[in-house]
């Protein structure tokens, strides 16, 4: 289940989305090993790379679909 809003996180088009969906993969295959926060990491990756500004509830959505 990748995200994939706006643009699918690891598949296609390739997109600069792949950086996202690294850390998120990453994530979910090791998640004891690679302890992120992956709703704060998205929600600043669609703030920096997407000038759009996503609350919790909305990236959760996007996220765990």
């Amino acid at each position: 289940m990748i995200p994939r809003v706006p643009f699918n996180w690891l598949d296609r088009p390739p997109s600069f989305m792949r950086f996202l969906g690294l850390k998120w993969l990453t994530n979910c295959i090791y998640p004891g090993l690679y302890r992120i926060d992956i709703v704060k990491e998205s929600r600043e990756f669609y703030r920096l790379f997407l000038a759009i500004d996503v609350g919790d509830a909305e990236i959760r959505k996007v996220i765990y679909r």
